[in-house]
């Protein structure tokens, strides 16, 4: 007698293996035998995959986060599943939902309003803990700054930052100001140094390589009011900077945000994986002495950031602080002394200025292959832990 075993297994890659081979029930040869021990431990590991499996589906349901490995027939057959109205077929099932074909789902009707209602609590609950631990941002949103319906041109400018055409086009850089050391000023009270609303742009109105340069950007500058310490600002104001750019994408070039140096890094760093598929330039820079000082770095930090923000070449986040350009994610704060604030010890700079700006073209990213989406949700229960040598790791 001839049996055919046939056996789909869950494995941890999204595939369906399937093992079909005949053999005889007699084991005459050694091959057969080895393969019948082979058959019988692979069919005793079934129930314990499908544990796994029915977990994961369990998670899946329960998660906020839509499946990443499916489309929507993957979708519609995974609402079936859970649903319990029939289970998943191997034939229909693609590959990020791969099933043995023993495996079963199913529920009674009554028990799939239930199951939806059970998760639409479970994503109204997720999203009040994610708005409570972020928190409320500090500072109103900037909104849309450009009114398209008076605008001349719906359009971005094509020209280029030098270009020498004769037509005497701009790029546009949108300045987006939290406060920090650029926008200090002497208080009235007092006379001390504070960050003071305004101040910024009174100064830049006055900067003759600003207003009277035509290889310079035009530019829109938003204060968010009121102005706060960096050290003070977190993810919800990290969200709304992000909001605020994807609001004014189609309206500039690129973006410049000037801020406080202490969380810098952080926001900077944050901001560069919440910005998927960006395609233009996002510039962070401050200063380590503000604008209203004779002798300061904040006029050249600022006037750099924006020629780095109208330029073709970047489509990421960074940070222009001194001398050069860093990409966000591997910056860090190393000093509070010096004009040198920030640099990326694992990493060349993007780029460095001197006589002319020397770009690292081999660590310009590729411009994006889709269109700019802007992820806000962040989980701040986070904990870090240093480990040295001979910790003990039943302290985790």
């Amino acid at each position: 007698m001839t049996v055919s075993i046939s056996r789909a297994l869950f494995r941890s890659t999204p595939r369906i293996v399937a093992l079909t081979r005949p053999f005889s029930t007699a084991a005459s040869s050694s091959n057969d035998q080895t393969y019948n021990a082979s058959a019988r431990r692979q069919q005793a590991q079934l129930p314990k995959w499908r544990e796994v499996f029915l977990q994961a589906q369990k998670h899946r349901a329960l998660s906020s986060i839509p499946p990443t490995g499916g489309d929507d027939k993957a979708k519609a057959l995974e609402v079936k599943a859970v649903a319990g109205r029939q289970k998943i077929d191997e034939s229909e099932a693609p590959a990020a939902m791969a099933a043995p074909a023993s495996f079963s789902l199913s529920a009674s009707d009554g028990d799939a309003s239930a199951k939806s209602d059970e998760r639409s609590k479970a994503l109204r609950k997720h999203a009040n803990e994610m708005t409570k631990l972020m928190g409320e941002s500090l500072q109103p949103p900037a909104g849309k700054l450009v009114d398209e319906s008076t605008e001349e041109r719906m359009f971005i400018p094509e020209v280029s930052l030098h270009a020498s055409d004769g037509r005497g086009s701009r790029k546009r850089v949108l300045i987006l100001c939290t406060g920090g050391t650029l926008t200090m000023a002497p208080r009235e009270s007092d006379g001390a140094l504070a960050p003071v609303e305004g101040a910024l742009s009174s100064y830049m109105e006055q900067m003759s390589e600003i207003q009277d340069n035509p290889q310079m950007p035009d530019y829109v500058l938003h204060e968010y009011t009121p102005f706060y310490d960096s050290s003070d600002l977190g993810p919800a104001d990290w969200a709304r900077i992000a909001h605020d750019i994807r609001a004014n994408y189609l309206q500039f070039d690129g973006f410049v945000v000037a801020m406080g140096t202490d969380t810098m890094s952080y926001c900077a760093t944050a901001l560069s994986f919440m910005l998927e598929n960006l395609g233009k330039p996002v510039v962070f820079t401050g200063s380590q002495i503000p604008l209203c000082e004779p002798y300061n770095d904040a006029r050249r930090n600022l006037i750099m950031a924006m020629i780095f923000a109208s330029r073709d070449t970047i489509n990421e986040v960074t940070i222009f602080f001194h001398d050069r350009l860093l990409r966000a994610c591997r910056s860090t704060k190393v000093n509070t002394h010096q004009l040198l604030a920030f640099d990326s010890p694992n990493m060349d700079p993007l780029a460095k200025i001197g006589i002319t700006i020397d770009e690292n073209e081999h660590l310009i990213l590729p411009p994006p292959r889709g269109s700019l989406r802007v992820h806000s949700r962040m989980d701040t229960r986070l904990l870090t832990i240093r480990l040295v040598p001979g910790f003990d790791d039943s302290m985790m």
